[in-house]
């Protein structure tokens, strides 16, 4: 699972808690309580307005790359993980490896 992928489910369990708690706070009639758990949802869901934009711009480009050989072989020495294989075929890139 990659790092995008983590801070979504990470972002969605804030969301979650966020729910929670302002539920709470209209069930118990605890005004800081529902503010806290509604501040939770709104930048749990800022957050995952960015980390969906940063996947979707990520998977927009992926079909290109996959044309490139490189990439391709540091995508399977990485298992998968895009952004790695990405970050390590930009390091050899720059130090010569590849071409």
């Amino acid at each position: 699972m990659n790092d995008l992928r983590m801070q979504r489910a990470v972002l969605w369990f804030i969301v979650a808690m966020g729910d929670i708690c302002a539920s709470f706070g209209l069930a118990q009639s605890a005004s800081w309580a529902a503010i806290f758990g509604l501040v939770m949802m709104c930048l749990g869901a800022w957050g995952l307005l960015h980390v969906r934009r940063e996947i979707k711009s990520q998977t927009a480009i992926l079909p290109s790359m996959m044309e490139d050989v490189a990439f391709r072989y540091e995508l399977w020495r990485h298992n998968g993980r895009i952004d790695v294989a990405r970050e390590s075929l930009l390091r050899k890139r720059g130090a010569g490896v590849y071409k």
